[in-house]
């Protein structure tokens, strides 16, 4: 199964579709501004420093990391001992070798292991992009509708006539 953004906007747009051109693009702008409005509103309601997702995700990790054992190696290298996947970690470079932290731009286990043992906070391992000040950021453009004394003023000059075309054979779908 396959969802992509095409046939989520095909589903929500398919009462508009028989509208003309300028309804069916004032249909979608609408749409977009009520979510970009239910995100903004969202984001701002968020008090932690990631976003509800991905604080989610850490947490859990973080408590599976609770029980795996940390061996120093450098200032900023470690090797946790895991049950089942034992793990390298570099925090300078934010590199584990289980690849969960290169992959996912988030501390895996081993990697919040190594920094509940340093205690460094592990926020700071953490992509930017996951933060809710970025989310905050995505969705602070407004989306203004086009007023009457916003569009285009065609003056009798330039009569645009529709297209020369022929009719087909047969019932036609509407």
């Amino acid at each position: 199964m396959t969802t992509n953004i095409a046939e989520c906007l095909n589903a929500i747009l398919r009462d508009a579709r028989s509208l003309p051109i300028t309804m069916l693009v004032e249909q979608l702008r609408a749409k977009l501004q009520e979510w970009f409005s239910d995100r903004r509103n969202n984001a701002a309601s968020v008090t932690s420093y990631l976003c509800c997702e991905c604080d989610k995700e850490v947490r859990k990790r973080s408590n599976r990391s609770q029980r795996l054992n940390v061996q120093p190696i450098s200032h900023s290298e470690d090797y946790v001992r895991d049950g089942d996947q034992d793990g390298h970690v570099d925090l300078q470079n934010k590199t584990c070798s289980c690849r969960v932290f290169d992959l996912d731009q988030l501390p895996c286990v081993h990697a919040l292991a190594a920094c509940r043992v340093r205690n460094i906070s592990f926020y700071f391992m953490c992509s930017p992009y996951y933060t809710n000040e970025a989310l905050m950021l995505a969705y602070a453009e407004p989306i203004y509708p086009v007023t009457i004394e916003d569009q285009h003023k065609v003056s009798e000059d330039n009569v645009l006539l529709p297209p020369a075309t022929r009719r087909q054979g047969g019932r036609p779908r509407q």
